[in-house]
């Protein structure tokens, strides 16, 4: 059985995933994991992600940050961008 530390919950000010290439369902459990760690729900949330998985953050009120240029792209040359939401 899996233990955690249990300071982790509620014991972030900001959180930043950047996660390989993942499916819709995995950005659920991704935002899962913000809200668990997240110290109070404005806390800042940043995803640096595939361009084409825009519409499923938008949806989960995540805003691509346009002023912020990534200069790579994924091994599977999917160009890639920072999603926020604070």
């Amino acid at each position: 059985m899996c233990q955690h530390d249990r300071r982790l919950p509620a014991s972030c000010d900001y959180l930043l995933a950047g996660p390989p290439y993942v499916s819709t369902a995995c950005i659920d459990l991704y935002i899962q994991a913000f809200d668990l760690l997240a110290r109070r729900p404005d806390t800042p949330r940043a995803i640096v992600i595939g361009a084409s998985l825009e519409e499923p953050l938008a949806e989960r009120g995540f805003v691509l940050a346009e002023d912020v240029e990534l200069s790579y792209q994924s091994k599977f040359c999917t160009p890639m961008r920072l999603y926020r939401k604070y």
